[in-house]
C-alpha cells in the first residue's frame, strides 16, 4: 500500500514571523537611539559654531571701527558682560544699523541665529533676521529652556568672546 506523500508547505510559520518582527524592532530601536545622539551632538556643535562666528563678528567690527560694539555702555576700562541684553551689542553689527554701522557692513549672517519672541504668552525662538535687535539665544539640550549667549569684552586687554553654557549641551559622552 502506498502512503501519501507529505504535502509541501509554502509560507512562514507564526513563530518565524514573530521572530523577524522582534529582530526588526530591536534594530529600529538601536537606529533611532543613534539618530537621537547624532541630533544632540549636531545641536551642540551648531551652538559652538555660532558662538565662534559671533566672536569673529565682534573682531571684524573692532577692526573696521577701531572700537568694540559696547551697546549702551559708556565704560572705557574694565570688562563688559552682556547676557539677556546681548542684543545691544549684536544690533550694532547689523548692516541696517546706520548709527552704529555707518558703512553698512553685515558682520554676521542674521538668518543663522535666533532671538526670543513672545507668542501667546510663551517664549519661542525666531530667526534674528525676522525680529532684529533682540538678544541672540539658543535652546538648552532638553529644548525647553531658552539660553543667551554671553558676550564678554575686556577693554583693558582689547579682547572679546562669545560663550555659552557648555554643560547644558553635552552629556559628557
Amino acid at each position: 500500500m502506498r502512503t501519501p506523500a507529505p504535502r509541501s508547505r509554502s509560507g512562514f510559520t507564526l513563530l518565524e514571523l514573530l521572530l523577524v518582527i522582534a529582530v526588526m524592532a530591536i534594530l529600529g530601536t538601536i537606529i533611532l537611539g543613534g539618530a537621537n545622539y547624532v541630533t544632540r551632538v549636531a545641536a551642540a556643535k551648531r551652538v559652538q559654531t555660532t558662538a565662534a562666528t559671533l566672536t569673529t563678528a565682534l573682531y571684524r567690527y573692532r577692526n573696521e571701527y577701531s572700537e568694540w560694539p559696547k551697546g549702551n555702555s559708556t565704560k572705557t576700562k574694565g570688562t563688559l558682560t552682556f547676557k539677556e541684553n546681548n542684543g545691544e551689542v549684536f544690533n550694532m553689527l547689523r548692516a541696517e544699523n546706520s548709527a552704529a554701522n555707518e558703512n553698512g557692513i553685515p558682520f554676521f549672517d542674521e538668518t543663522s541665529v535666533f532671538t526670543v519672541d513672545e507668542e501667546d504668552g510663551e517664549q519661542v525662538l525666531v530667526r534674528y533676521a525676522d525680529k532684529p535687535g533682540g538678544p541672540v539665544c539658543y535652546l538648552s539640550r532638553d529644548k525647553k529652556v531658552i539660553r543667551y549667549y554671553i558676550v564678554t569684552i575686556n577693554l583693558d586687554n582689547d579682547t572679546a568672546s562669545v560663550s555659552y553654557n557648555s554643560s547644558e549641551l553635552n552629556d559628557g559622552d
